[in-house]
């Protein structure tokens, strides 16, 4: 199989077109680019004409994003003043384009494509209705020409409208977009979307990959900068496409937008993004060692690895978005990445011009956040100039960010929210696998303390109070901080017992919040225990979390998975968190069904 294309439709083909005036019909010696000829024209010396095409597209050009190509050439380069396009839809309403100057003489000896974005560009006259399209006319101004001689010095070849080509099929290769040129410069269609011109592909239309299985192996794609053509051309992935090594960028002031977020399967793995505006990829998509350069937005739902954003504007995780070993250097942006998570990057590096944040944090999340990257140049203290590494962009709350060991602190900015960086963070990590070593998502993990020799409470003895739906532990000296979890005991209310995220936090109390409204103050003999871990494992099987750890920590817990089928026994973990290593296990799952 091969690729197809399709979203260019003919106008004329000019090989005998009877509805020319003021040209000079059929070419005599058959000169043309596709087809068997074209329609020829003497415009005499010093004379200014117009050939006039009186005909009605078969199928109503687009209204709201689409060309007019159209294939010209002239052997007055030398002498014309200026070649103009005009369409109009009545003889009131139309639109004129200049095509070609004295000074930048676009239409010349060879046959060209000439690309007109009648929505956008053009001097109007009135108001051209595209759906009402009737008439073209090409004006040739020869009027400083000069004596020259009086032979045919202009052909006109095949027009079409449409937006540009939807790629489908499969690649019969690995090079998807030369096997588009190829059809696309076939002499029966030369569309006048794709060139391949020294092998790379120059695009002057928009393209949308539909098909099931196109691959682009090492090529370049260029979206080109035309006088009448696009300023933002639209590159969509509807389809299947895998590109390695793949490089598309934009020439002189346009850009384009890429959209793979409605691909059945993207991946891209090397190569590079160039002159970019808007860049949006969905879930499970691959982005692995791309570099984009000039890219002004990237909107992240997947997990770009050891990518490079160079000289770019914002890069916002959505959610499910995340950045692992990757790059952002230079960002024209006042924040390089807009994120909810610190969480969301991992071993990334960030090198500031001096005048940007690394990240801007939309949300406080749990009240802690663990930070694992690498910053250079950004400012050597809290405060407000611009540059501070992270900028907290929330009015209240409190948050407290542990810096992994190893890793660079971050200064603050805030909007409003008290935050503190606690340096030397380590991680605690809990995987859970089946017995022949899968990972297993959504099994639920409890990690507490496993006795009262560290720092942490172990079953201390509590009092609580209640007002609405805050809960007021009173707890001497416990040694956590804002976003630690407990796990309360043996309160009477059950509404109280639970593993719980503590807030509002002092020396010897904290809040959490609860659901219900039990008596207050809460009966029985209340305790608490801190913990480390307690949720559900994500795709990789994995839970973890970042924290200063002072002195080694004794922990015990399981992992099980009762929520859905497959179902996992409860496995036991045990060990102690290092307060240089952190802490990584295992726990081995046996199915239970």
């Amino acid at each position: 199989m091969a690729v197809t294309l399709s979203g260019m439709t003919l106008y004329t083909n000019n090989d005998n077109e009877g509805g020319w005036g003021g040209t000079d019909g059929p070419d005599t010696y058959n000169v043309a680019v596709q087809g068997t000829n074209s329609e020829s024209w003497l415009v005499s010396k010093n004379s200014s004409e117009t050939g006039t095409l009186t005909l009605t597209p078969g199928t109503a050009p687009g209204t709201t994003r689409s060309l007019f190509i159209f294939w010209m050439k002239s052997d007055l380069e030398y002498y014309y003043t200026d070649i103009q396009a005009e369409l109009q839809s009545t003889a009131s309403n139309y639109k004129t384009f200049v095509v070609a100057t004295a000074a930048v003489p676009d239409i010349s000896g060879d046959f060209k494509p000439i690309a007109l974005d009648y929505v956008n560009k053009g001097t109007s006259t009135g108001t051209y209705a595209p759906a009402s399209h009737t008439v073209t006319r090409i004006i040739v101004d020869n009027s400083s020409s000069g004596n020259i001689r009086s032979v045919t010095n202009n052909w006109i070849d095949v027009m079409y409208f449409g937006a540009g080509h939807a790629i489908a099929g499969t690649t019969t290769g690995d090079l998807l977009f030369s096997e588009a040129a190829a059809i696309d410069q076939n002499g029966t269609n030369e569309y006048g979307i794709l060139n391949n011109f020294e092998g790379i592909i120059f695009s002057q239309g928009d393209i949308d990959l539909t098909g099931t299985a196109l691959t682009s192996d090492g090529e370049t794609l260029v979206f080109i900068d035309t006088a009448n053509g696009y300023d933002r051309y639209n590159f969509d992935i509807t389809g299947t496409a895998t590109f390695v090594d793949t490089a598309i960028r934009a020439s002189g002031t346009v850009d384009f937008d890429m959209d793979a977020s409605g691909a059945t399967a993207f991946s891209m793995t090397g190569g590079s993004l160039t002159q970019g505006n808007q860049l949006t990829l969905a879930t499970g998509q691959t982005l692995s060692g791309v570099v984009l350069t000039d890219q002004n937005l990237s909107s992240i739902t997947n997990t770009p690895l050891n990518c490079t954003w160079n000289i770019s504007g914002l890069v916002t995780l959505q959610t499910g978005g995340t950045l692992d070993t990757c790059t952002l250097s230079n960002s024209t942006s006042t924040a390089s990445v807009l994120t909810d998570d610190l969480a969301d990057l991992t071993d990334c590096i960030f090198i500031s011009d001096g005048s940007n944040h690394a990240v801007e944090l939309s949300s406080l999340g749990s009240g802690t956040m663990a930070w694992a990257n690498y910053l250079t140049s950004y400012a050597g203290s809290d405060g407000s100039t611009g540059n501070e590494a992270i900028y907290v962009n929330v009015g209240s709350g409190t948050l407290t960010i542990n810096v992994t060991a190893g890793y660079d602190t971050p200064y603050i900015r805030t909007a409003g929210a008290t935050v503190t960086v606690v340096a030397g963070a380590v991680t605690t990590i809990v995987t859970c696998v089946t017995t022949a070593g899968a990972p297993i998502q959504s099994a639920r993990v409890l990690l507490r303390a496993a006795d009262a020799t560290a720092d942490f409470p172990f079953r201390e003895t509590v009092t609580i109070t209640r007002v609405t739906s805050t809960a007021s532990v009173a707890h001497t000296a416990h040694g956590m901080a804002n976003g630690d979890k407990v796990q309360i005991r043996q309160a009477v209310q059950q509404e109280y017992n639970g593993v719980w995220v503590i807030s509002n936090v002092t020396t010897n109390a904290y809040d959490y919040t609860l659901v219900g409204t039990p008596t207050t103050p809460a009966t029985g003999s209340i305790i608490s225990t801190w913990v480390a871990l307690e949720g559900l494992t994500d795709v990789n099987g994995e839970i973890e979390m970042s924290r200063v750890i002072a002195t080694d920590q004794p922990v015990t817990g399981w992992g099980r998975k009762s929520s859905a089928s497959p179902y996992y026994a409860q496995g036991s973990i045990n060990g102690t968190i290092d307060n240089i290593l952190g802490f990584s296990s295992t726990a081995a799952l046996i199915l239970d069904e």
